[in-house]
């Protein structure tokens, strides 16, 4: 996780359901703070013990099945990469 933060690459986390709801939670902690920092502008986390530096165009999708078209997915993402969706504020 925290290399895509840093290079800005997009990932995808398939099958969420399979995991513990305290091993969701802290994924969701973690996230919540990236986003968090990066709404207040800074360009670094504290993650896991070290400073991370963030690249704003990392983006983090999760689904919950692998039965999803390719179609869908890649649709969304060009409808996301068109719209420039950002996390910055």
């Amino acid at each position: 996780m925290i290399l895509f933060l840093r290079i800005g690459a997009w990932v995808c986390f398939n099958k969420l359901h399979l995991l513990t709801a305290s091993v969701l939670s802290e994924f969701a902690k973690l996230m919540s703070h990236v986003i968090g920092n990066l709404r207040n502008k800074r360009m670094s986390a504290q993650l896991l013990g070290e400073e991370v530096q963030l690249n704003p165009k990392a983006a983090c999708l999760a689904v919950t099945s692998s039965l999803i078209e390719v179609n869908r997915v890649s649709h969304l993402w060009k409808s996301m990469t068109n719209q420039r969706l950002t996390v910055s504020c």
